[in-house]
């Protein structure tokens, strides 16, 4: 399985190879997200990893493009951004944009959009999951000092607030057989 991580920034996925415009620890190929084409033939990875890099994005439409290109038929693609509702949206003067839970139907296949606004690229993806990421101060406290994951789980929802969302979209390519 080939793995792609964008935006990795020193904290590269494991088996990855991770592509970041600043050449830190880790990082196998320097090259700025926003310059397209990136260095990859077309449908090479089985996986594309994207934590928190696409809010830092100034023109996200070609990049969810090329994303798309490098991608296998049926690839995944796990995304981590921040929630729009939540302060760290807005701390980091670096970030171009927020995202919702709606936020990918833009790339949804015909006749799956909910919003019909999916004519702004012809690439599609099928979000398949989406979840939420929660954070606060009390998240480290709850991850640190509570042993069962269920109950870890629990707190999480009642304590905490939601960060971050979690997708995973996949790769609708003609031709290929998507569930």
């Amino acid at each position: 399985m080939k793995i792609l991580d964008i935006g990795c920034g020193p904290n590269k996925h494991p088996g990855a190879i991770g592509m970041d415009k600043v050449a830190l620890p880790g990082v196998d190929v320097v090259h700025d997200l926003e310059r397209i084409p990136w260095p990859f033939p077309d449908d090479e990875f089985d996986v594309v990893h994207a934590s928190h890099v696409l809010e830092h994005l100034k023109d996200l439409l070609p990049v969810m493009d090329e994303i798309h290109r490098v991608m296998k038929p049926a690839g995944r693609l796990i995304v981590r951004v921040p929630y729009y509702r939540h302060e760290t949206a807005f701390r980091d003067p670096t970030h171009y944009r927020f995202f919702t839970e709606q936020s990918f139907d833009y790339f949804a296949p015909d006749g799956e959009s909910r919003y019909g606004l999916n004519y702004y690229s012809k690439r599609r993806f099928r979000v398949v999951s989406m979840a939420y990421g929660y954070g606060g101060g009390v998240a480290w406290h709850i991850d640190k000092y509570v042993p069962s994951r269920p109950l870890r789980k629990f707190l999480h929802v009642l304590v905490s607030r939601k960060a971050e969302l979690q997708f995973t979209l996949v790769a609708v390519k003609p031709d290929a057989d998507v569930g």
